[in-house]
């Protein structure tokens, strides 16, 4: 297919520029640690730079509506929400949250040697997991000269890593791609503005990974995760957790602002299955989801010191967490493709892969009023083409407040808006009772939904 084609001829050319890599003269480079920002101090008798900054905070968070959809089997009742977390619509959750970002970097022979950790651990009470601890690992990686290897943000993401684009809100639902990932990585930066990066990345291994497979007429299930997750659900099968994607992105980088341009390559397979749905797929069928996206940042200073604005657009097939991480919340609807089975759709054979489509676009704006206040506002808006009426838009407006009265010390305010909208046909083919022959027999309506979240935070960073 010409997308392979593109991606394979895309790492070779990342591979050729980078060329062999040079242990030079033998001699390492000396570290200006103090270059570095303000957070490195020197680590005496060596020649290693250290930052280690912390973070405690506490969220306040509530929102009202989000249903889409309704199953009742008898006296059970299932609601399914575009939220996917947070608390119950009408009520509060709080989230108490520390965190700990360790980097440190070392002059070596080879190039700065450089590793990054970010732990945090979070509680949270009200919120549809309960009263539970959690510890997240963010990151944990090591780059040496050319090379990336362990978990980051995948090289894929651009608006929205390296801005505080959403800050006030603890969901994962953004309207952009927005993934951490194990990965194996080689980036050449050509004149200090251009890095060309070549990636293998275990999309399984981040949370609400990019893959999922929905079984067609298993709608219903409507509380079910991607399929790749490690809590995998009844219901669903996904690719093999062995075959990472291969990401391809080139940044410019300027004075002005930025430039990114990206694609992907997500393998599909059908073999994961559960015994309960009385089906076993008659062979392994092997599908390939793309990804291709261009993003750019520009600075604004004119309107005020720190100001910019960013742009972005994702058009994927098969790949959908690629287009939008919010697409999750929506199980099924988002999944990367669907599957024939036990003959439920008659004119797909059985295990035969329907591929979704996807076009997201996000857009913010970040505006600096003084070293005490920011205020940012973000957009999308993603539609989404699936198999057999499952075709809808989802829309996101959010803005958040900060206030910094001291150095360290933030509190913010932060508003959202979300809308799915499903089309008729969509709304027809999940509405009502279902038909003769239908695999589940519940009493199912879907409909349009909005939600509104506001979040108050408060963080000390030290």
């Amino acid at each position: 297919m010409g997308f392979c084609r593109v991606s394979a001829a895309a790492l070779l050319v990342a591979l050729l520029v980078a060329g062999p890599t040079r242990a030079g003269d033998g001699k390492a480079t000396p570290l200006d640690c103090a270059a570095l920002g303000p957070a490195f101090v020197s680590l005496p008798s060596t020649e290693s730079c250290l930052a280690v900054v912390g973070t405690a905070r506490l969220d306040a968070q509530g929102h009202t509506g989000g249903r889409v959809l309704t199953a009742r089997s008898g006296p059970e009742e299932r609601l399914w929400r575009i939220e996917g977390t947070g608390p119950p619509p009408g009520r509060f959750a709080l989230t108490a949250r520390a965190g700990l970002d360790i980097d440190l970097r070392s002059a070596s022979e080879f190039g700065t040697l450089r590793t990054v950790t970010s732990l945090a651990v979070e509680r949270a009470s009200g919120g549809t997991g309960g009263d539970v601890p959690a510890v997240y690992l963010d990151a944990a990686y090591i780059e040496i000269g050319m090379f990336t290897v362990g978990r980051r943000q995948s090289f894929f993401d651009y608006i929205g890593t390296s801005d505080r684009w959403y800050a006030l809100n603890p969901t994962t639902n953004r309207p952009w791609p927005d993934a951490k990932v194990d990965l194996l990585a080689i980036t050449r930066k050509i004149e200090g503005s251009l890095a060309v990066t070549a990636s293998l990345e275990w999309a399984a291994s981040g949370y609400r990974g990019r893959n999922g497979i929905g079984i067609f007429d298993e709608l219903i299930l409507a509380d079910m995760p991607n399929a790749l997750r490690t809590r995998a659900r009844d219901g669903l099968v996904g690719t093999d957790p062995d075959w990472p994607d291969l990401v391809f992105s080139a940044v410019l980088t300027e004075s002005w602002g930025s430039v990114q341009v990206m694609s992907a390559l997500h393998r599909l397979e059908n073999d994961r299955h559960r015994s309960y749905l009385g089906f076993s797929p008659p062979g392994t069928t092997i599908g390939w989801g793309s990804a291709t996206g261009a993003g750019a940042t520009v600075n604004l200073p004119m309107l005020g010191e720190g100001d910019r604005a960013s742009l972005q657009v994702v058009r994927t097939s098969g790949a959908t967490a690629y287009a939008a991480a919010s697409l999750d919340a929506l199980g099924n609807f988002g999944a990367d493709a669907l599957f024939g089975w036990s003959g439920r759709l008659n004119e797909v054979p059985d295990g035969a892969l329907k591929p979704t489509k996807a076009l997201s676009i996000a857009a913010g704006y970040r505006h600096v009023f003084s070293p005490h206040w920011e205020l940012a506002v973000t957009g999308g808006h993603i539609l989404v083409n699936g198999y057999r009426a499952r075709d809808f838009a989802l829309t996101d407006l959010g803005g958040d407040l900060l206030w910094r009265p001291l150095p360290g010390f933030m509190l913010g305010a932060a508003l959202e808006w979300r809308r799915v909208d499903f089309t008729t046909a969509t709304r027809d083919a999940f509405s009502g009772r279902p038909g003769p022959g239908e695999y589940n027999p519940w009493r199912r309506r879907l409909r349009d939904a909005q939600s509104i979240t506001a979040t108050v935070r408060a963080e000390r960073t030290f």
